[in-house]
């Protein structure tokens, strides 16, 4: 696992599903799992993790709707369907516990203790865009980290969102500048309309989920703690 990408969710598995061809790096059969992660605000988010059929076999309680704790990175995958190719995030395990595990106390729910969602990225700014949130009227800044993989071959570009004065900072650097992210997993709801031509009236034809990071702190230097996960 690279320091440069490191994360640790808890929560429950809801929904599980075959995917089709991933791209070369990833190679065998893989699903996507819907992990449902509360909050403490109270709302939930709904992080895609992939699975192997390893993983199911070996944690039957991912498809009964068990809570588990996970580590591991989250990065971006591309889907092949014929010709199209699509892309899309995800969180890729690197260990699971189950929490009526018997191993419960390990060294990873020490590392989770008050926190049911954290990652840590390191990489390099690939795009940058600034607004302003229409509802809260918060200075926004949306951007691309592009962060190296196991592979030299092979790096996520992963959408991060960054709030006042994150977002300031975050729009004051270059693209291509090195920063380190600590943030967390956040689910968003995107929906796809058309417009009637009888009528004009808009309609919803499909609503996506995708993920993207809110990050928390952020920083052009950093030490990484391994034992705890976090910036320091």
């Amino acid at each position: 696992m690279l320091k440069t990408n490191l994360g640790y969710l808890s929560g429950r598995i809801i929904n599980i599903k075959k995917i089709p061809y991933l791209d070369d790096v990833l190679l065998g059969n893989f699903f996507i799992g819907i992990m449902e992660i509360v909050r403490k605000s109270g709302k939930t988010d709904f992080v895609n993790v992939l699975l192997t059929f390893s993983d199911i076999k070996e944690h039957p309680m991912l498809i009964n709707n068990g809570k588990f704790i996970i580590s591991g990175s989250f990065r971006t995958h591309n889907i092949y369907k014929g010709n199209r190719r699509e892309s899309f995030q995800a969180f890729y395990p690197n260990e699971i516990i189950e929490h009526s595990n018997k191993n419960y106390e390990s060294t990873l729910i020490n590392k989770m203790i008050n926190k049911n969602n954290v990652i840590n990225l390191q990489g390099k700014i690939f795009k940058i865009e600034k607004q302003r949130s229409i509802k809260s009227r918060k200075e926004k800044t949306n951007f691309l980290l592009k962060v190296q993989e196991n592979s030299p071959n092979f790096s996520s570009i992963i959408p991060c969102v960054a709030w006042e004065a994150n977002s300031e900072f975050v729009s004051m650097l270059d693209e291509g500048e090195s920063i380190n992210i600590q943030g967390s997993i956040q689910s968003r709801l995107i929906k796809k309309f058309i417009r009637s031509r009888k009528n004009k009236k808009k309609s919803i034809v499909k609503t996506n989920t995708i993920n993207e990071i809110i990050a928390y702190r952020i920083s052009s230097t950093f030490d990484f703690d391994e034992n705890n996960g976090v910036m320091i």
